[in-house]
């Protein structure tokens, strides 16, 4: 039986959305079936469309807000969508796992009631970047940003140990800061 999934993007529409296609091709390429669920918009205008075997359907996207009561108007409106798209792609096609890809953070309310039928949910987190979220960065950002830091350290360490490069131009001073982050 071929593993069904959905994927959920709220604020941009695919294939448009890149890091959202790739993802989507990826999982067709390894044998899954693929569905996604987006807005319309930024010249993506048709409600469904298959595109290299991957189901795509775009839902009606509110104006963008720009002030609190416009996000309030965005967001509940995108989830009204969604939850309608989703429970017609679940009745229609089905599915096993839904993806919801951020911004925003809501989209696991659309997921709760498939938790119940034994759908398993995966959030994917993409605006991850420090500098992009001021809400990341203010109060505690710089011991945050440390950590960050030290996980890209630690990248950069195993790929020159897996290179066969080891630390041989690279001062006590620099590894020990590396270190720190271990």
């Amino acid at each position: 039986m071929t593993k069904r999934i959905l994927i959920v993007v709220e604020n941009l529409p695919v294939p448009f959305d890149s890091r959202v296609w790739k993802e989507a091709s990826s999982l067709r390429d390894n044998g899954y079936e693929v569905t996604v669920l987006c807005p319309r918009g930024k010249g993506y205008a048709k409600n469904h469309e298959v595109l290299e075997g991957i189901r795509v359907f775009r839902h009606p996207a509110a104006k963008e807000g720009d002030a609190p009561l416009g996000y309030v108007w965005e967001y509940a409106c995108a989830l009204f969508w969604e939850v309608f798209y989703t429970w017609w792609i679940y009745l229609r096609h089905g599915f096993q796992v839904l993806q919801g890809c951020n911004p925003p953070d809501d989209i696991f309310l659309v997921a709760l009631p498939f938790k119940l039928l034994g759908v398993k949910y995966i959030f994917d987190h993409h605006d991850g970047a420090i500098d992009d979220n001021p809400e990341i960065n203010c109060a505690d950002g710089e011991q945050i940003r440390g950590h960050v830091v030290g996980m890209k350290h630690d990248e950069s360490k195993q790929k020159r140990e897996r290179n066969g490069d080891g630390n041989n131009d690279r001062s006590p001073e620099t590894d020990e800061e590396e270190n720190q982050y271990d």
